[in-house]
Parts: C-alpha cells; structure tokens; sequence
C-alpha cells in the first residue's frame, strides 16, 4: 500500500463532494420551488387525512439515514485497495458518492409527496433540511480514504 499526502487526499475528497453537493443541493431546491408553487393547488378539502403517510415517511427517512452509514461501509469494503499513487479508483469513489447523494435526494422527494398528497410546505422544508444534513453527516471524508490504505 501506499501513503498519500493529506493534500491529497483532501483534493480527491473535494472533487467528490463538491459535485454530489451541487447534485444534492440543486435537487432539492428544485423540488422545494416546485412543491412551493403547486402547495395550494393540489389542497383538497375532501381529502384524505394524511397524517399517517406523513408519519411513515418521517420514519422511513430516518431509517434511510440510519442504513447510509451501513451502506457507505458495504461499498467501501468493495472498493480496491490503493498500491499505487496513479491507481486511485475515482470512478467508484464517484459511484459511491453518487449513491450517497441519491439517498439524501430520495428524503426530499419524501416531502415532496407529502407537499402533493396534502400540500403541507412545511413538511417539505422539513425533509429537505434532513437530506442536507444526511448528505453532510455521510458523505466520504478521509477516514474513509484512510480505509482504503490512501
């Protein structure tokens, strides 16, 4: 194995961040300006009561960060162990992150539905500020390059 310097390590940890960053924050404003708009719209008075969808998705959402951090380690295990300076895996570290990332969306797409089904905004704030916290919580840091022998 090999020892890279923490810059680095540093660098390839910002390469990856940065664009599930940019994914995860873009998708989730975009949802949150979508839900804001049509909130009124889709309000029925008639409706069914929706508190137990919203309460199964506040579950489910904490369940899915719970398991990310299990899952982060599965596919980090699978990951190659670094021999060689030139012969870092980028393409699956970007998987990896791109999975993160799509986890923390899939939260916000939880108030989103809840933002449909009852067009409760505040719910939809709620998941979004989760999923970027999620995103922030798991996301590779370099402990986890350290893992791969970087």
């Amino acid at each position: 194995m090999i020892e890279l310097p923490d810059k680095k390590k540093y660098e390839i940890l910002a390469r990856l961040s940065l664009v599930a960053l940019y994914l995860v924050f873009g998708i989730n404003i975009t949802l949150a300006a979508i839900a804001y708009f049509i909130q009124g719209n889709v309000y029925l008075e008639s409706g069914p009561d929706t508190t137990i969808i919203r309460n199964i998705f506040i579950v489910l959402a904490l369940v899915e960060l719970a398991a990310l951090q299990f899952i982060k380690n599965i596919l980090l295990s699978k990951v190659p162990r670094i021999t060689d300076a030139e012969d870092i895996p980028y393409q699956r570290l970007l998987s990896i992150t791109y999975i993160i990332a799509g986890m923390c969306v899939s939260i916000a797409v939880y108030g989103f539905i809840i933002v449909l089904l009852s067009g409760d905004y505040d719910f939809m704030l709620l998941f979004v500020a989760i999923s970027l916290i999620g995103f922030q919580l798991f996301r590779l840091r370099k402990k986890d390059l350290d893992k791969l022998g970087t």
